[in-house]
């Protein structure tokens, strides 16, 4: 990732722009003004066209409306920051501030602020010279501010609900799977799995690359990293994947190079071409990982798993006592799942000659399933409630017509029923559970008697054996 597209990502930049933009405008509007004022000015009614006085009230009351909208506009940003971070979880608040529409809000009003003030300071010149563009440009502008200023408050009014909030999460990492898998299927040199391993690879490590200094993997550029395997004839093997957080010793890859091409299908004599330099091969490895001091769910899929799972918990804790949302949250844990299954845990790169040149280690299913209900389990299953939307979640993941793989939700299953208390919940609750679980069963192609719940037996729930 190159310096402009780092900068790009940060929240500032877009306010940043808009009042560069705002600086632009200005000098071309003061510029037009001086030059085709009096031209124009005869191609139009009179009252267009405003006097210095006048002039210079009209910017002096848009640089107060102004500064007064960006100070109201910058404390409800602060309030709904303070109720994400201290309701939901400090995980999402930069999910606000990285929504398009606030900044680009805050960046009109300081682009318009910015023109108001030179406005204001060219408009005090000699008594008497005439204004045409510039009064016409900040009417028009606080007009624009004002129409923005009406849709960030429907927007913050939105942003707030927290069904928006899980809605956007949810959306975001199910783009970033969909488009991961979009570009696997489109892309001819990449695969998701490896038919046989390489064999002209040698088995000792050429070179160990280090990360060289401390943060969370934001991205990987593999088509840079895929033309340095090619030019240099190496097979490079990935040891961190996205939102892995890394010290300066740690190895973010491993270089195997390639024996040559054995001469007349005879037996490769193990020498290889000119080695390439260890340090430069490094130094260049080293710039195609992007770290940062925070993870973000750009393409981050396990980032945006913890923060649904962050947000049902404070919903479950004893403080908020909201499991409507904590069970709305997990319920959008199973598309998730299920979309990513298998699909995206490995993917290898090929050159044009099919030989393979990089591997990365993507997203593993099982320990993503694991770190997806572990914590919701030793919070949530003491509330029929939420134990119960568990195991729906894990039937949404194997869908009505079954999935590739069921083991890994069958297993998930009993250990989210592990050492439950049936004691602790009445009758009803109990058939409700075991309800789900023939469901899962079902659809898993599991036996049900193994999972269901009955009474209770030197500390744990037996499995019943007619239900």
């Amino acid at each position: 990732m190159n310096a402009f597209q780092t900068i790009r990502q940060k929240v500032y930049f877009i306010p940043t722009l808009y009042g560069f933009l705002g600086f632009l405008l200005a000098l071309l509007v003061i510029l037009g003004d001086g030059r085709y004022a009096m031209t124009l000015s005869g191609m139009l009614p009179p009252f267009f066209t405003l006097g210095s006085d006048l002039t210079r009230s009209l910017f002096g009351a848009l640089v107060g409306a102004l500064l007064a909208m960006i100070t109201v506009s910058f404390s409800t940003m602060m309030v709904v920051l303070t109720l994400y971070s201290g309701q939901f979880s400090p995980r999402i608040t930069r999910d606000f501030l990285e929504r398009k529409v606030s900044l680009r809000v805050l960046g009109l009003f300081m682009g318009s602020f910015i023109f108001s003030l030179f406005g204001l300071y060219a408009s005090g010149g000699v008594q008497g010279d005439r204004f045409l563009l510039m009064p016409l440009t900040g009417l028009g502008l606080a007009i624009a501010c004002l129409s923005a200023f009406g849709y960030f408050i429907f927007h913050v009014s939105k942003a707030v609900q927290i069904n928006s909030i899980i809605e956007k999460i949810t959306g975001d990492i199910l783009r970033v799977v969909d488009k991961t898998i979009e570009k696997q299927k489109n892309d001819p040199q990449v695969q998701n799995r490896l038919e046989k391993k390489p064999e002209r690879v040698d088995k000792e490590v050429f070179v160990e690359v280090p990360a060289g200094t401390w943060g969370f993997i934001g991205n990987i550029d593999e088509k840079t990293l895929l033309k340095l395997a090619v030019e240099a004839d190496c097979l490079f093997h990935l040891k961190k994947r996205l939102g892995d957080f890394v010290q300066e010793e740690d190895v973010l890859a491993r270089v195997y190079r390639y024996r040559p091409e054995p001469e007349d299908g005879g037996a490769s004599d193990g020498e290889h071409t000119v080695p390439p330099d260890p340090e430069e091969l490094t130094e260049k490895i080293q710039k195609a990982f992007s770290l940062g001091e925070e993870r973000n769910t750009r393409r981050d899929v396990e980032f945006g798993i913890v923060k649904l799972v962050e947000i049902a918990l404070r919903a479950i804790s004893p403080g908020i006592n909201d499991p409507n949302t904590a069970i709305y949250c997990i319920s959008k844990l199973s598309p998730i799942l299920r979309k990513i299954g298998t699909e995206l845990e490995h993917r290898y790169y090929f050159d044009e000659q099919e030989v393979l040149r990089l591997h990365i280690h993507d997203v593993a299913f099982e320990p993503l399933l694991y770190n997806s209900y572990f914590q919701l389990r030793n919070y949530g299953r003491h509330d029929v409630s939420v134990l119960g939307a568990m195991i729906d979640s894990l039937i949404g993941i194997l869908g009505e017509e079954g999935y590739q793989d069921a083991g890994p939700v069958w297993t998930m299953a009993e250990y989210l029923l592990e050492d439950v208390d049936c004691d602790s919940f009445p009758a009803m609750d109990i058939d409700y559970l075991n309800s789900r679980v023939q469901k899962l069963a079902r659809l898993s192609g599991r036996d049900p008697q193994t999972l269901l719940l009955g009474k209770r037996q030197e500390g744990n729930c037996t499995a019943v054996q007619n239900v």
